[in-house]
């Protein structure tokens, strides 16, 4: 069982190792070889922290038994939603802790440690870098994270809907501006993948300016895609905006703050 205790330990751990991390990599180069231990042996005792815990939550979900678990009307057990909803839940059996985001949270926290001893050299500022995801096990201790996640899971139809509508603007964009403009300009319109990085930052209002369109055809092509895209990043913005004012008009301590 994980004690209180315990799990202020793991997120203290948590910050330290993305300040580790940063130190590390500002100095890798220019810093004496005990700083180099000192973070070496920091981050395996971190590692190992994690690695604990991970197969302490795995065996104290193995030795709940399912009947144990939480009954939410309306939502199947051992559901990414059913765990989201259910809050500081405790899952009943493995199913259930597989499917709970706090497991892959806690997997992606020690996963690229243990991967950077058996991967290729060329892989590890990758993997080091993953190490940012640790910063997401704060979500285990937080009721307003849980929340937002189940506002989220409650519009799953939308999002999906907008994904796909994305998905298909951001196809059709990119086939689009390359035929009309692969020809003008052969370096930044040389294959679809090259127009996708214009449809993406098109899309996203991001504007960089490095890739645009100079053909006439590709600027009437891109001034009819702008509006739907407009339209889209709205509606992805609305989504998840009425998620969060749903979660702050319906949680009691915002009100206690409040008065």
């Amino acid at each position: 069982m994980i004690h209180p205790w315990e799990e202020r330990v793991v997120q203290i751990l948590a910050v330290l190792s993305i300040v580790f991390l940063m130190f590390e990599i500002d100095l890798e180069a220019n810093s004496a070889p005990w700083v180099h231990q000192f973070l070496k042996y920091a981050e395996l005792t971190i590692a190992a922290v994690f690695s604990l815990e991970l197969v302490a939550r795995c065996v104290d979900a193995a030795k709940r038994p399912r009947h144990h678990g939480k009954l939410i009307d309306g939502v199947a057990q051992g559901t990414f939603h059913h765990a989201a909803k259910s809050g500081f839940h405790t899952p009943a059996g493995l199913k259930a802790h597989f499917c709970s985001i706090e497991f892959w949270i806690d997997l992606m926290s020690v996963l690229p440690y243990w991967l950077i001893l058996v991967t290729p050299v060329s892989w590890l500022g990758l993997l080091r870098g993953l190490r940012v995801f640790r910063l997401l096990k704060l979500y285990r201790y937080s009721h307003t994270s849980h929340m937002i996640v189940v506002e989220l899971f409650e519009r799953k139809r939308q999002i999906v809907v907008l994904g796909w509508i994305s998905f298909s603007i951001a196809i059709l964009g990119s086939v689009g501006i390359y035929e009309l403009e692969h020809l003008a300009q052969p370096k930044a319109f040389g294959t679809v993948f090259d127009s996708m990085w214009w449809m993406i930052v098109t899309m996203t209002t991001v504007g960089y300016g490095d890739i645009s369109p100079h053909t006439p055809a590709g600027k009437v092509f891109a001034m009819i895609l702008m509006p739907f895209t407009l339209g889209i990043m709205g509606a992805v913005i609305g989504v998840v905006g009425g998620a969060f004012q749903d979660v702050v008009s319906s949680d009691p301590s915002v009100d206690e703050a409040k008065s």
